[in-house]
């Protein structure tokens, strides 16, 4: 009889360590995948080509979208087409202004280096935005101007 009773409680030793080893098992496999969701979500791709501008649509988003989402202390880089249909050459760095409402969100999140887009000319803008992480969370209504050339947007911050 103890022989059995002996082989009972292996059998009931051996489940409670299985159970325990699956669920650390399950946990080191939920730290991993949001480790990396996190490092995925630090060099987003979303997939989306920037459309070329045209005369009728001067500025372009990526994936030809009219929404920006952001996050609160977070950069985000993604690139904008811009058409220039004036005489003169523009440089989006020098004359780009973004104005919200609320006017929570100011133009200084939106920061681009020295491009110069000649006359007729069509050129991709790279745009670093910087939400610091004490500005408010929500959707704003803004309007993108480079020298004269607007496109009304939404930015969502998270």
């Amino acid at each position: 009889m103890n022989n059995k009773k002996g082989s009972l409680e292996l059998s009931v030793n051996a489940i409670v360590i299985l159970i325990i080893a699956l669920a650390i098992l399950g946990l080191v496999i939920g730290f991993a995948v949001s480790k990396f969701r996190d490092l995925a979500d630090d060099f987003e791709d979303d997939g989306q080509k920037t459309p070329e501008a045209t005369s009728q649509d001067p500025i372009t988003l990526p994936g030809g979208a009219n929404k920006i989402t952001l996050e609160k202390g977070k950069d985000k880089s993604f690139e904008i087409s811009v058409y220039n249909s004036g005489n003169t050459a523009i440089d989006p760095k020098a004359n780009l202004a973004l104005t919200c409402s609320p006017s929570d969100v100011g133009s200084d999140i939106f920061e681009t280096p020295t491009t110069n887009i000649d006359a007729g000319q069509i050129k991709s803008v790279p745009i670093l935005a910087k939400v610091a992480s004490d500005d408010s969370v929500g959707q704003y209504s803004c309007e993108l101007n480079i020298d004269g050339i607007t496109r009304t947007l939404f930015i969502e911050v998270r």
